[in-house]
């Protein structure tokens, strides 16, 4: 499986997680963010059709791979 690319979650998408992103969608794949502030996890998670959550516990229940 080398060719298998690993999937990533943010946890709070600041100013850094944009950096982040970026990082992972050249070697991986951004499945999904989350932030208390919904509109920065939104605006990310649009950006790299990532899944967009509110807290940790939902994103970590939902997302099972």
């Amino acid at each position: 499986m080398p060719n298998r690319k690993i999937k990533f979650a943010i946890v709070g998408c600041g100013k850094i997680a944009q950096r982040h992103a970026l990082h992972i969608s050249t070697r991986g794949i951004l499945k999904a963010v989350c932030d208390r502030h919904f509109q920065s996890a939104e605006a990310l998670g649009n950006q790299y059709q990532a899944t967009v959550y509110r807290d940790i516990d939902t994103m970590l229940a939902a997302e099972k791979d």
